[in-house]
């Protein structure tokens, strides 16, 4: 028999759960007499654990002894039957005699009630004291879990009966599920493609997954990729990507030459990809060449006759060439012609031309009549 039945038979009168100022008298009478209690598990409400018998501490609002709590929890713990509160009526069966058919009745302290109205007082009094002893009512078996309302509940030991604890929220993300007996906390399915750290691809998303404290794996960040930049690669090293680089541009900005025909210029695109952004073509006498990194359609080396840059060139046979910069901006030989008349090429190129040749020594350098060195008289013209 537990303490709070039988107290309550000696008193003749039905007692409810006790609150804190309940028990504190009822605390005080007991140990006035001498006798050590045993309070029922789970039944007495409290705010702290000063508002619990010694020795017990206050878990979801309600007294445990503190050999069935560990880390703020009650735990499993077997059926004990707790001592009864030694009194006079000690061997007579749990109940009060009523008279004139007012039937005793007890609050057993598993919450099954034992009350029954009889015609005789006697026979109320022992269907009650019947009713306390008659079992748990509605029990479960220990260990069991199952989802409530308030998350996940346990199956424990409640006074000298089975029953379940109130539920306990389920850590972080994890969320309760399952059936009783097998009621647990479980992480949610993770993002799909995911299996833990790490980036998958998702159409054209890039999913970036993580891992938390009680191992559930959730979506930490999503990226929506460009067209021009699509999601590659597989978990867990996905990304958004640029293609690849096209060949002309060898892998960086700038100018580069496809072959000798055309300049090609490459740069990064509004996804920050490389690519060809102008191609220039070049004339066949203006080839693609590469100078300082820098390429262009540069002329080539310009004719030996043209070494000296633009002007007049005194060819061997006495023609004079000219050397000029030509439609393609490159300098050539635009033309050469012999000199006409007593003209003759002569000069150091580009200063080259068709010049007259230097006057007879007898001229003096005029024109008119001279006597020369014979004696014959000479006439100098133009």
């Amino acid at each position: 028999m537990r303490a709070q039945t039988k107290f309550s038979t000696a008193l003749g009168a039905r007692v409810p759960r006790p609150s804190v100022g309940a028990l504190a008298v009822l605390l005080v009478g007991v140990v006035a007499c001498g006798f050590e209690p045993t309070f029922p598990e789970g039944e007495i409400s409290c705010r702290t654990e000063r508002d619990c018998p010694p020795s017990y501490e206050c878990v979801s609002s309600t007294c445990y002894s503190r050999d069935l709590v560990r880390d703020g929890a009650v735990i499993d713990a077997p059926k004990v039957e707790a001592a009864a509160i030694p009194d006079a009526a000690a061997d007579t069966p749990v109940g009060t005699a009523g008279a004139g058919g007012d039937g005793g009745s007890v609050e057993p302290a598993d919450g099954a009630a034992g009350q029954t109205a009889g015609s005789g007082g006697g026979s109320g009094g022992a269907s009650g004291g019947s009713g306390g002893a008659s079992g748990c009512g509605t029990t479960c078996t220990l260990g069991a879990k199952r989802c409530g309302a308030n998350g996940l509940e346990s199956c424990i030991m409640v006074g000298t009966c089975p029953a379940f604890s109130g539920g306990a929220p389920c850590p972080g993300r994890q969320t309760c599920q399952g059936n009783v007996p097998n009621g647990a906390c479980v992480c949610p399915m993770a993002p799909v493609g995911c299996t833990g750290k790490g980036t998958a691809c998702a159409a054209m998303t890039a999913r970036t997954c993580d891992v938390d404290t009680e191992g559930c794996v959730y979506e930490k960040a999503t990226e929506t990729c460009a067209a021009g930049k699509p999601c590659t690669g597989t978990f867990p090293a996905a990304a958004c990507t640029c293609p690849a680089a096209p060949a002309a541009c060898g892998g960086k900005v700038g100018t580069t030459c496809s072959g000798t025909a055309a300049v090609v210029t490459c740069a990064l695109d509004a996804n920050g990809c490389l690519a060809v952004t102008q191609t220039t073509p070049c004339a066949a006498a203006k080839p693609c060449a590469t100078s300082g990194g820098l390429a262009t359609c540069s002329c080539g080396a310009p004719p030996t006759e043209c070494a000296a840059g633009a002007g007049g060139v005194c060819r061997a046979n006495g023609q004079l060439a000219t050397c000029a910069i030509g439609a393609d901006g490159c300098l050539a030989v635009t033309g050469a012609d012999a000199c006409t008349g007593s003209l003759t090429c002569q000069g150091v190129a580009p200063n080259g031309g068709c010049k007259c040749p230097a006057a007879p020594a007898t001229c003096g350098g005029g024109t008119g009549t001279f006597c020369d060195v014979n004696g014959k008289v000479v006439t100098c013209a133009r």
